[in-house]
């Protein structure tokens, strides 16, 4: 039995609006895409070993991650300084 890493929040799940990246055997994967079609609103496929679809979805909570420190400093940059005085941050 193989496990693809999806991508979504709880909230995502319940609407069926999940990224899942599947990489095995194709049959396995063939065999389970009705499933995972039915649980997401997207399926990649990343190859047929496993470490790929992991390392695909730390990339991508590496970078949201990145994301979010970047959005944090910018913010703070424009609230010390005379930007937030002049109504920038609303």
């Amino acid at each position: 039995m193989w496990r693809p890493p999806v991508l979504g929040r709880p909230d995502a799940a319940a609407q069926k609006k999940l990224w899942i990246m599947a990489a095995g055997p194709p049959d396995e994967v063939q065999r389970s895409r009705p499933l995972m079609e039915a649980m997401g609103r997207a399926v990649t496929m990343m190859g047929e070993e496993a470490w790929r679809a992991n390392l695909t979805k730390i990339a991508v909570n590496f970078m949201l991650a990145s994301m979010l420190e970047a959005m944090g400093e910018a913010f703070a940059l424009v609230r010390k300084s005379a930007l937030a005085a002049r109504g920038a941050t609303r």
